[in-house]
């Protein structure tokens, strides 16, 4: 029996998430707990949100990066975007 790898999330849409949560952050003030993006094949994905917080000029926030069953270097890094 053939196993179905378990899909994981590029860098980039780590990067996309974690972007949008810092601009809903610096918005209105709310961390969200989730972010959803549009991938370029018209998926939607949903990460979590690690962290965020305002700094002056503006926000950051950060999801793990989940690489699924094709782990690569990057896989448990936090993907920051300020």
């Amino acid at each position: 029996m053939k196993k179905t790898l378990k899909n994981g999330l590029t860098t980039g849409t780590c990067a996309a998430c974690a972007l949008k949560a810092a601009l809903l952050l610096k918005a209105t003030g709310v961390l969200p707990e989730t972010a959803t993006v549009l991938s370029p094949q018209g998926k939607t994905l949903t990460m979590p949100i690690a962290e965020g917080g305002i700094v002056q000029g503006g926000a950051y926030a950060a999801c793990i990066k989940d690489a699924g069953d094709d782990l690569d270097v990057t896989h448990g890094a936090l993907i920051r975007v300020h």
